[in-house]
């Protein structure tokens, strides 16, 4: 009889840099995909703004993000507006986790 093997959920993470003009950024980039290559699992949804005071497409990328239901949402902005939206992404049942931020986001 053969071995009946459970099929895992894909788990897709929406990846969101500042922008990436940077060559700072495409490490990010690599090193993020380097890790999810080794969890079969896992689908890195890459989006960033085309530089990082483009707040109106950052706010556009994360509205993509609930609409596509992601499971979790990596995010790097300096954008103070973007507090909102976390709201939102939260309130959608989506953790964001924050990376390269100096300061607290107060809200």
């Amino acid at each position: 009889m053969p071995v009946s093997r459970s099929i895992e959920k894909m788990i897709t993470i929406g990846f969101c840099p500042a922008a990436f003009t940077s060559a700072y950024y495409h490490d990010i980039l690599e090193g993020a995909r380097d890790v999810t290559k080794e969890i079969p699992n896992i689908d890195l949804l890459i989006r960033a703004p085309g530089h990082e005071t483009d707040y109106g497409m950052l706010q556009t990328i994360l509205d993509e993000f609930i609409r596509k239901k992601v499971d979790a949402v990596a995010l790097c902005t300096q954008s103070k507006t973007a507090s909102q939206k976390i709201a939102h992404l939260n309130n959608a049942g989506i953790p964001v986790f924050m990376f390269n931020v100096p300061e607290k986001i107060k809200e």
